[in-house]
């Protein structure tokens, strides 16, 4: 079966790496649709942009927020998040990822949606943000004027909005709950994406 819809998933430090190196697959000349929720969002806008920013300057990115984390790691995980994105994303990626990749948001209702264009940078990494948000450990409130959401992955209507889509989840040993969210040595990393590269796409 060929799809023209790639979705990465969530699941916390251990599979944005592993969606990394997913996305390191895709040819900007016939890349398909990129989509995602979680850290599968910050993998999908990161991704994007890989063959310029290179994965050395990527890990360096992370080694450098990693010890923002170890201070405390409850409510810091936004802030890091922004900081993450803000070095490596170009100024005009709000340009550049229009259209071209679907962030996964879910409501206060618990509805699902994907939004696709930005007016911004700023709104961008805002968007990505508010994908990753699970109240209490990424943060404890909303802090942004541009979404009022939480991670993609808590909708309610997730299955049907990746209907007939190709879903990248990364699951083999995946650490559960708060696990997920402590930062993986740079050898760790490097291994899940190069794991991440082993998947097999078919696209039309």
């Amino acid at each position: 079966m060929t799809l023209r819809t790639l979705v990465l998933s969530g699941g916390g430090f251990h599979a944005f790496w592993y969606n990394l190196g997913v996305s390191s697959l895709l040819e900007k000349n016939n890349m398909p649709v990129l989509e995602g929720w979680s850290s599968g969002a910050i993998a999908c806008v990161v991704g994007f942009f890989l063959s310029e920013i290179g994965q050395t300057k990527v890990l360096q990115v992370a080694l450098e927020t990693k010890d923002e984390i170890k201070i405390k790691l409850f409510g810091t995980l936004r802030t890091v998040t922004y900081n993450f994105l803000n070095k490596l994303l170009p100024d005009d990626a709000h340009i550049r990822l229009s259209g071209k990749i679907g962030i996964y948001l879910t409501n206060t209702t618990l509805h699902g949606f994907i939004v696709t264009h930005w007016n911004t940078r700023s709104e961008l990494i805002s968007c990505v943000i508010a994908s990753t948000f699970v109240p209490g450990i990424t943060d404890f409130a909303f802090h942004d004027k541009h979404y009022n959401c939480i991670d993609g992955g808590f909708a309610r209507n997730l299955k049907s909005l990746c209907r007939d889509k190709f879903v990248v989840r990364y699951t083999d040993n995946t650490p559960d709950d708060v696990q997920q969210f402590i930062p993986i040595s740079p050898i760790k990393a490097m291994q899940l994406f190069m794991l991440g590269r082993t998947v097999k796409l078919e696209f039309i």
